[in-house]
């Protein structure tokens, strides 16, 4: 039966350690507070104009960094999954930053040549692939089962959320003053100095005693076949991957098609900043209410938020801007948070990394084809009303998509 089914922990003969928890919880916070997301994807839009304008690009190409990433996720991504679901974390995360810190660096090296900036994507992808939410969901998840929703949204998106709002302006400021090369080399050092040993030192896995190797978990759920065949994972990851794609493609253009409007550079970057700065408060609502009700429906209300932002800015113009891009924050920041949530929720434990896996190669690929989409409708169009448009019709379809969310086949047993 449908939402009979339970993910049952069994406890071994060792305590509980909280305080493993809270490190593992940290850890994975900072990794990610300096990881893809906030780095690469959180900072885009405002390396997208001078990356563009020194190689004469039009507005749909650079965009293309952000889509070859999501493709290498696609390719790489289930592998990562498994190796994670076997192998378990520790080894693969230090690796995975390193990988990703030279891709942010190789940005700085770009000359103008698109096979460049793809041999860039394609190191980014593969170092954020290895060292991104697969592996930090298997950490959460591992450690909280009632309070999940509540942990996920504060390290994989309310953390991210605010180091992005703090990233956007800082990475404009280094633009302003060293130039965007500078810029991404200074990001990227930055990165791997903070990350790699914190990734060593303090994230831990749950599911084993230290220095037993024996399980602490039983962990049930579906396998990755039984899950790619269920209505529930082409409704999850489908609305999801239309929301997201579709705020993505908004926020990437925002500074390009504000200054299209006449609305000045400092007024667009702190609505950005805003877009950034409120996402924790999604999230972390989402995570508190998916605790308490045990139902995908709740969930409604932040894909709602997508089309009604987009719409918002796109009808009401400039009065509207900051509001908007507030909104959209939560609504992206949620959307994407709840992602291992749901995952954890409909398909169980026992392949979970696997099909989050493939899960956030939809994400990414969504989160790249965005803006390329975007890009390309104003090339062709000449100015951004009809791609906006059609942005906000796609997010209205994650929100009907999101309407027919299922009940969840493994419920919350053990208190955290």
């Amino acid at each position: 039966m449908r939402g009979g089914l339970v993910s049952t922990p069994v406890t071994a003969s060792w305590p509980r350690r909280p305080s493993l928890a809270t490190t593992s919880a940290i850890g994975c916070a900072i990794c990610l507070a300096f990881g893809l997301i906030p780095l690469f994807m959180g900072i885009f839009p405002v390396f997208l104009g001078p990356v563009s304008h020194e190689f004469e690009w039009g507005l749909s190409v650079f965009p293309q960094a952000p889509l070859i990433v999501g493709l290498t996720a696609a390719v790489i991504g289930p592998f990562v999954g498994r190796l994670v679901d076997r192998k378990g974390v520790r080894f693969l995360l230090p690796a995975g930053l390193a990988i990703l810190t030279m891709g942010l660096f190789s940005l700085s090296l770009m000359n103008g040549s698109i096979a460049a900036l793809y041999a860039a994507a394609i190191v980014v992808g593969l170092g954020g692939t290895i060292a991104g939410p697969i592996a930090f969901a298997k950490v959460i998840n591992g450690w909280f089962d009632r309070n999940r929703g509540f942990a996920l949204a504060l390290v994989m998106s309310g953390v991210p959320a605010i180091a992005t709002a703090i990233a956007v302006p800082v990475s404009q400021e280094l633009i302003d003053v060293q130039g965007w090369r500078a810029a991404y080399r200074t990001i990227a050092l930055i990165a791997a100095v903070v990350t790699i040993p914190v990734a060593i030192l303090l994230v831990r896995e749950a599911q084993h005693a230290p220095g037993t190797g024996a399980p602490r978990v039983a962990i049930v759920g579906l396998t990755s076949a039984q899950a790619f065949r269920s209505v529930d994972f082409f409704l999850a990851i489908g609305a999801t991957c239309l929301a997201i794609g579709a705020i993505m493609g908004v926020s990437n253009h925002f500074l390009a098609w504000m200054a299209e409007r006449g609305v000045g550079r400092g007024s667009a970057t702190l609505a950005l900043s805003a877009y950034s700065l409120a996402g924790p408060m999604g999230p972390l609502l989402g995570g508190i209410l998916a605790d308490r009700i045990t139902s995908p429906k709740v969930m409604v209300a932040f894909f709602a938020l997508a089309p009604v932002g987009i719409a918002s800015i796109l009808l009401i113009g400039t009065p509207a801007m900051l509001v908007g891009m507030i909104v959209l924050g939560l609504s992206f920041s949620s959307i994407n948070g709840f992602a291992p949530y749901l995952v954890s929720r409909y398909f169980g434990m026992k392949a979970g990394s696997e099909i989050l896996a493939v899960a956030f190669a939809a994400m990414t690929i969504s989160m790249g084809a965005g803006p390329v989409l975007v890009g390309l409708g104003h090339d062709l169009s000449g100015n951004y009303t009809w791609p906006v448009g059609c942005a906000a019709c796609v997010a209205s379809l994650g929100l009907v998509a999101a309407l027919y969310f299922r009940p969840y086949r493994f419920n919350p047993t053990t208190p955290d």
